[in-house]
């Protein structure tokens, strides 16, 4: 079932042209805030020209959010810029290298305020590796400072994934203004990438292991100090790897299934049909269906009952919930994954190990999954474990009131990033001198 989404900007929009003699005055970067309801949402944005026009992009770090296109309308003095969240137009005019603005809304008032900043703490630069005769695109952020820096791959979860994704991308960002060398790439068969979209799990998690051979190959980074860091299926793809290279300095995973496929898929139904208040009755018939579809899966056998009870399912509320294939080639990729057990693969990991979940995540329930894998680890002593409340499969947060009364903003749940950023600190300590 998919997940609700928060309403974001459209696709990016050109505006009015800028004379290269004299640039727009909203263009550079710029940082502040947006504040409503007494709470204040921190925010990046940066108008770039773009030949002879501008292009906005709107960074929310606390919600892991990192040049969203934002769609604007230009003027010889500023620019509207229209921002998500179904929040509508705002002017940024700069006065004195500061913007001041505000609009009602709601019966409030939605206000923004901005001042110039500088370019980010760290430089992009493209990079390409090779993996299984595919060539891979991908991006090395390197932080600012004398190296060797520690360094971390980011894994792919589930879906077309490119450098771009919000779901993905902004983790960079984050991790490069903690003092880590970043590499991520469009996923095989996505974006810049060659290869064939859709590869089973082994196959991702040989991009995977290339990805860090080559970033550990890089002269500014410290290859004794670099780890990988997985979402979801990117958390197995992570395991896998470092089961494999055995000398993987550290792991960073969030909403990682301590279970097989067929585990975690069963489990995201039954709890995502109980969050949404469906019957006892339902959820059994749903997952009586996934027996079926796993054990022809499995097996290869019983195709026609299948055939037969997922036509069935179309005529019933919970067949959203599973999915119903229309010929036994549809079940290839779980007929190869269903009984994967990547989660194992931890026990013979002597890392460090942070582990991050959302207490109302139905994809991966944490009651099911955080202590489990974490006693995998054959030290969990130096496994950390957190449940954040609230929060969902990418730890996101939504608008929310507390119990004071107080408004807050959607974002990743409070506390996280503050978590990861100190668990970075002890587990990747700095480079030992000579």
């Amino acid at each position: 079932m998919p997940r609700p989404v928060l309403p974001v900007a459209g696709l990016t929009v050109l505006l009015a042209a800028a004379s290269a003699a004299q640039p727009h005055p909203a263009t550079g970067r710029w940082e502040g805030a947006l504040t409503f309801r007494g709470a204040e949402m921190p925010l990046r944005l940066v108008v770039a020209a773009e030949g002879d026009s501008l292009a906005v992009a709107l960074d929310f770090p606390a919600l892991l959010m990192v040049g969203e296109p934002a769609p604007a309308v230009a003027d010889a003095r500023g620019l509207d810029v229209t921002f998500p969240f179904g929040l509508g137009p705002l002017r940024v005019e700069p006065v004195d290298d500061a913007v001041l603005a505000s609009t009602p809304l709601g019966g409030d008032t939605l206000s923004l305020r901005l001042r110039r900043d500088g370019p980010p703490p760290y430089v992009e630069v493209p990079v390409a590796f090779e993996s299984g005769g595919a060539a891979l695109a991908g991006t090395l952020v390197l932080p600012e400072g004398p190296g060797p820096h520690p360094g971390v791959v980011l894994v792919h979860g589930s879906g077309r994934l490119g450098r771009h994704s919000q779901k993905y991308r902004p983790w960079a960002d984050f991790l490069a203004r903690q003092g880590l060398a970043v590499l991520y790439y469009d996923k095989r068969g996505v974006g810049e990438s060659g290869g064939t979209y859709g590869a089973p799990l082994p196959v991702l998690a040989a991009d995977a292991a290339a990805a860090l051979r080559a970033l550990r190959a890089r002269p500014e980074v410290d290859p004794a100090r670099v780890g990988l860091k997985g979402t979801s299926q990117g958390a197995w793809l992570a395991e896998q790897v470092a089961a494999d290279l055995s000398d993987v300095a550290f792991l960073l995973l969030v909403s990682a299934a301590a279970g097989t496929p067929r585990d975690q898929e069963m489990q995201s139904v039954e709890y995502g049909m109980r969050a949404d208040g469906r019957s006892e009755a339902e959820i059994e018939d749903a997952l009586a269906y996934l027996g079926l579809y796993f054990y022809v899966a499995r097996t290869g056998a019983g195709w026609s009952a299948l055939e037969a009870a997922a036509a069935r399912a179309q005529g019933e509320d919970w067949g959203g919930y599973v999915d119903q294939p229309r010929t036994p080639d549809d079940l290839a990729w779980w007929r190869a994954s269903h009984d994967l057990q990547p989660a194992r693969l931890v026990e013979g990991l002597e890392l460090p190990a942070l582990l991050l979940y959302g207490g109302a995540d139905w994809i991966t329930p944490p009651v099911e999954n955080a202590d489990k894998l974490r006693g995998l680890f054959p030290t969990p002593d130096r496994v950390e474990a957190h449940v954040f409340p609230r929060a969902d499969h990418w730890l996101e947060v939504p608008a929310w009131t507390d119990d004071a009364g107080r408004w807050h903003w959607p974002q990743i749940a409070p506390g996280a990033l503050e978590a990861v950023a100190d668990w970075l600190r002890r587990a990747v300590p700095p480079r030992a001198e000579p």
